[in-house]
C-alpha cells in the first residue's frame, strides 16, 4: 500500500511538473507577445510624432502663404487706387483742357465773325482805290477772294483745323486711358483668383 502511495505520488508530482512547464512556455510566449506590441506601440508613437511635425510645418508654410498672398494682394490694391487716382487727375486736367480749347475756339469764332462784319462794312464804304490797304489790314484772318465773294451775304465762320486736331486728340487721349483703366482693373481680378490657394478634397476611404 505503502508503494502504491508513492507511485501515485510521483505521477502527481510528474503531472505537475508537466504543467509547470507548459505555464512557463505560455508565460514566454505572452512576454514574447507583450514585447513585440512595446515595439509597434513604440513604432506607431514615433510615426505620430513625424505626423504632428509634418502637420505643423505644413501649417506654417500656409500661414506663411497666406501671408504673402495677404500682402501682394494689399500691394495690388494699393498700386490700383494709385493708378486711379492718376487716371482722374489726368481725366480732369485733360477735360479742363478741352472746356479752355472750346471756349478758346467759340471766342475765336466770334472774334473772326465780328472782323468779318467790320471788314464788309469798311468794304461798303471804301473807295475801290483803297480795297487793297483794307485787305492788306485783315491778312491772316480773311482772305481777298474770301471778302469779295461774301458780298452783303451772311458770313460763315468754320472751326479752325488747329483746334479740332487738338480737342479730338485730347479725346482719343480719354478714351484710351478709359480702356487702359478697365484693363489694370481686369487684370488685378485675374492676379487675385491666380493667387488664390488651390482647393483641396480630402479622399473619402471607403470601407472594403
Amino acid at each position: 500500500m505503502r508503494a502504491a502511495a508513492l507511485r501515485a505520488e510521483i505521477t502527481d508530482a510528474e503531472g505537475l511538473g508537466l504543467k509547470l512547464e507548459d505555464r512557463e512556455t505560455v508565460i514566454k510566449e505572452l512576454k514574447k507577445s507583450l514585447k513585440i506590441k512595446g515595439e509597434e506601440l513604440s513604432e506607431a508613437n514615433v510615426r505620430l510624432s513625424l505626423l504632428e511635425k509634418k502637420l505643423d510645418s505644413a501649417s506654417k508654410d500656409a500661414d506663411e502663404r497666406v501671408e504673402k498672398i495677404q500682402t501682394k494682394l494689399s500691394d495690388t490694391q494699393a498700386l490700383l487706387k494709385k493708378k486711379e487716382k492718376e487716371f482722374e487727375e489726368t481725366m480732369d486736367a485733360l477735360q479742363a483742357d478741352i472746356d479752355q480749347l472750346e471756349s478758346e475756339k467759340l471766342e475765336l469764332k466770334q472774334r473772326l465773325s465780328n472782323q468779318s462784319k467790320r471788314t464788309i462794312e469798311g468794304l461798303r464804304g471804301t473807295p475801290p482805290s483803297g480795297i487793297a490797304s483794307v485787305i492788306s489790314s485783315i491778312a491772316g484772318g480773311v482772305s481777298a477772294s474770301q471778302v469779295m465773294a461774301v458780298g452783303s451775304g451772311p458770313v460763315q465762320v468754320k472751326d479752325s483745323p488747329l483746334l479740332l486736331q487738338q480737342i479730338e486728340a485730347m479725346q482719343l487721349s480719354i478714351k484710351h486711358l478709359k480702356n487702359e483703366n478697365n484693363w489694370m482693373k481686369g487684370a488685378q481680378m485675374r492676379r487675385e483668383l491666380a493667387s488664390l490657394p488651390p482647393l483641396r478634397v480630402p479622399k473619402l476611404s471607403l470601407p472594403k
